[in-house]
């Protein structure tokens, strides 16, 4: 069976009954997620049978994959690229930096996805922390402090450039007031020694 990327939908109140049977199917806590299945990106048939479904949880600017779903799960590797460039695209129009999860399948430990530093960790939002197992992570986008960070430092060096290239022209000013002084005084000099020649050369005629 081939899918394409627009069978991927949000799910809604219509796919709430099958999803809630898969939760339950799945031993995940189908009356918390119930509250938040608009979390989840599905694939459905055309019968409308969900054969795919993974939530994303939002926090901080950053995005959670959790409570992966494949009643056929011979599909599964098939789907799941579909459902994380969906998901993809709902980050980018939340604005999200980054997105965790602790999907074990190997898609979600490879690609896109990365071990974190230690520093990385450190930004993992209160509201993911305490689940437990390992996590993998996704930059998305710098983050707006970082930005700014960067707009900062091309602003200062900007501006070191701009005084040195000042600094650069009122050398430039200054030497050539000096040289005009330097021509003046010369030129002064010579005509003070012509004039006083000019008696000389007078008497010599």
């Amino acid at each position: 069976m081939k899918f394409l990327p627009q069978d991927v939908r949000r799910a809604t109140l219509d796919d709430l009954p099958q999803l809630m049977e898969l939760w339950r199917l799945e031993k995940l806590p189908a009356e918390v997620l119930e509250k938040r299945f608009t979390e989840f990106q599905v694939v459905a048939d055309p019968a409308g049978k969900i054969l795919g479904a993974v939530g994303l949880q939002l926090a901080d600017k950053q995005g959670r994959l959790h409570s992966e779903l494949f009643p056929r799960y011979e599909l599964a590797d098939q789907l799941r690229p579909l459902l994380w460039e969906r998901h993809k695209k709902v980050a980018q129009n939340h604005g999200l930096t980054r997105v965790w999860t602790q999907l074990t399948a190997p898609f979600w430990q490879t690609g896109d996805f990365h071990d974190p530093s230690g520093e990385e960790l450190s930004l993992l939002p209160v509201n993911f922390a305490g689940q437990p197992g390992a996590w993998t992570t996704v930059l998305l986008r710098a983050p707006v402090a970082a930005l700014d960070t960067i707009e900062k430092e091309l602003a200062m060096m900007r501006e070191i450039e701009r005084s040195k290239t000042e600094k650069i022209f009122k050398q430039a000013r200054i030497f050539k007031t000096i040289a005009v002084i330097l021509a003046f005084i010369v030129l002064v000099w010579v005509g003070w020694w012509l004039f006083r020649l000019l008696p000389i050369f007078s008497q010599q005629r």
